[in-house]
């Protein structure tokens, strides 16, 4: 059950011979009879949720089973009905829940073929959980809009467009044409499909796409599945409502089994926030001799894609600088106080918006845990397993930038800190691991720290601790 493509400039007759040289050991095997389990079909449109409790945002997926072979009279209108809805960039997913709406940075819909089994039809994305329960009301609307409301003649010509230019641009390659002479073959089509491709596209009328967008694109028989941190996302979710019904939903696990709806316990043993950060910092040397601290300076230093990395932060109460050196020369260097935040990379000075600033002002202060204990918003969200360890997991959500902190249930020491930024419709995630706690004047300082930049992460190693330091202005300028 095997095939052997070739494409190039090479002599067929020594070919063949160089292939059963080759392959004239093989010995033929027997297929087994396959019976494809059939998919079983729903009659109600219901929400499917799986908890990641340690989830940094949701993932949302729509989807209902299709029948569809490349052979199938409506492969082309489907394909096309897709190509408009989310089969690539600028389709009605992304402007509609990227652009205008600011909850993600991608938004696709994918629909299968295959002549065996059923396939599936897909709608997806992801995005913050503030905004999970929104996203996916905007997800059904836009199926709904397509089957219910025919597509502009301008929309269908721009589609078919984009079909002529990447069908061109797919062909130049050979891999594409081996897989084109591959389904041929394996989908039984007929031997000018490709040939007669795009004049098929071309014949897709108006009409057509909404007849196959009701077809295949079913609301009523489908199903979604979100996944992300349930103590954030299950009371958003059970308020969901489409065509003026909430929607019912069901509970998962990892592994797909039915389970109860999970129990979001906010406190455990009477455990809060507070509790966590006392004991947090009671291990790194206590609140007094803490508190017996102006001014610090720590310094790290690691290595990347070759080049020297120095991380520099310098603190006191009221103003934080944090610096990244390559090669001894300044990268980024970000300073924020109780006024303002802004960011400096070479010559060139940016002040950063209010509502940045404002969530950045609550890293402030020479061990920001402290001003974390007077913090309304801070709070304890439960336990987790990192790495093999239990850990309490404490969270602050800000308007742009929200924080979370992991600390050793039994050494309270903090092990991991995350912070997600949304900014429009994109989020990024930066992360730091820390490990390997010394004392330093009576007080533990981590001297081995992982830290993300952009997709690489740093292996970091503390080379400098400075206890009330004098600073000058240039430091925080």
């Amino acid at each position: 059950n095997a095939y052997l493509i070739f494409i190039g400039d090479f002599d067929p007759s020594i070919l063949k011979k160089q292939v059963k040289k080759l392959f004239s050991g093989w010995k033929k095997g027997k297929l087994k009879n396959t019976d494809f389990v059939t998919t079983p079909s729903y009659d109600e449109l219901t929400i499917n949720f799986v908890d990641v409790p340690n989830a940094i945002q949701s993932e949302v997926v729509f989807q209902n089973t299709v029948s569809l072979t490349m052979k199938d009279p409506d492969y082309f209108p489907v394909i096309v009905a897709n190509k408009i809805l989310g089969g690539g960039p600028e389709n009605r997913l992304e402007r509609q829940i990227r652009e205008a709406k600011g909850f993600t940075y991608v938004a696709r819909s994918q629909i299968g073929s295959s002549k065996y089994t059923k396939s599936r039809f897909r709608a997806y994305t992801s995005t913050r959980f503030q905004v999970t329960d929104s996203a996916v009301v905007e997800l059904l609307n836009e199926i709904k809009k397509i089957r219910e409301k025919t597509v502009g003649e301008k929309e269908l010509i721009d589609v078919k467009a984009k079909y002529v230019g990447n069908f061109v641009l797919a062909s130049e390659r050979p891999s594409t044409i081996a897989n084109y002479a591959l389904n041929i073959k394996t989908q039984n089509l007929d031997k000018n499909f490709y040939k007669s491709y795009l004049a098929n596209i071309d014949k897709v009328t108006i009409e057509d796409i909404q007849r196959v967008s009701n077809k295949y694109f079913n609301l009523n028989n489908g199903q979604i599945v979100v996944t992300g941190k349930g103590s954030e996302l299950i009371n958003k979710l059970k308020n969901v409502n489409f065509n003026d019904k909430f929607l019912p939903i069901n509970y998962y696990d990892n592994y797909g089994k039915p389970i109860e709806e999970p129990v979001l316990e906010k406190n455990i043993d009477g455990i809060t926030a507070n509790f966590v950060i006392n004991k947090y910092l009671k291990a790194i040397g206590g609140l007094e001799k803490l508190k017996s601290v102006n001014t610090i300076s720590i310094k790290y230093e690691g290595d990347a894609m070759g080049a020297s990395i120095i991380s520099e932060e310098k603190k006191r109460n009221d103003m934080t600088s944090n610096s990244t050196l390559m090669n001894g020369n300044l990268m980024m260097k970000m300073v924020i106080s109780n006024e303002s935040a802004f960011v400096k990379q070479g010559a060139n000075k940016m002040d950063l918006p209010k509502n940045f600033h404002d969530d950045l002002k609550n890293s402030l202060g020479v061990f920001p845990e402290i001003s974390l204990l007077n913090n309304p918003n801070i709070k304890f969200i439960g336990k987790e397993i990192i790495d093999e360890t239990e850990v309490y997991a404490i969270e602050l959500v800000g308007e742009v930038i929200s924080f979370k902190f992991l600390y050793d249930v039994y050494s309270g020491l903090k092990i991991r800190e995350i912070s997600t930024t949304n900014m429009g419709s994109q989020t990024q995630v930066q992360e730091s691991k820390f490990g390997d706690y010394l004392d330093f004047n009576g007080i533990l300082f981590p001297t081995q720290k992982s830290q993300s930049l952009g997709p690489q992460s740093i292996e970091m190693k503390l080379v400098d601790v400075v206890l009330n330091p004098t600073f000058s202005e240039e430091d925080f300028n």
